[in-house]
């Protein structure tokens, strides 16, 4: 099994080789065939992150992973400064191992903040998980109103 990323949104990220950005629909079959219910979850336009080697977002993801194993934490990682990118532009994305359940992709732990990933990750790593995580908008609170005076 293997790790795979999506990013919606308008993200400009200049990513460093052999990484690259590609519409959903150019991903291996797997990924394709998540296009539609992706596309209304998490929004347009839906990137999937290729590690431009394995056909899916495998090898930064792992290696992040096993930076965690070794130093305790993700930082100076590929995909922490993929996240950073994300969050600095608003993006939704989703990190999950494929596994033989059929909805691995929707059994994530959600986050808003860089910081909150951050946390989860390292608790689901120190944990022996798999990363699993999703980051949402942060929302606006339309509740919210002048006090009448």
């Amino acid at each position: 099994m293997s790790y795979f990323m999506t990013i919606s949104g308008d993200i400009h990220a200049q990513l460093l080789p052999p990484l690259e950005l590609l519409p959903i629909s150019k991903g291996q079959k797997y990924i394709a065939d998540l296009e539609t219910e992706l596309s209304v979850t998490d929004g347009t336009p839906l990137w999937f992150v290729n590690d431009g080697r394995t056909g899916t977002s495998h090898d930064f993801v792992s290696n992040a992973q096993d930076h965690y194993n070794e130093h305790g934490t993700i930082e100076g990682t590929v995909l922490l400064n993929l996240m950073e990118t994300c969050v600095t532009a608003d993006c939704v994305f989703r990190i999950w191992w494929a596994s033989s359940d059929p909805s691995c992709y929707r059994k994530l732990a959600e986050f808003t903040s860089l910081q909150e990933l951050c946390s989860g990750i390292g608790r689901m790593l120190s944990e022996g998980l798999d990363i699993s995580v999703k980051r949402r908008r942060v929302a606006i609170c339309e509740s919210v109103r002048p006090n009448p005076q």
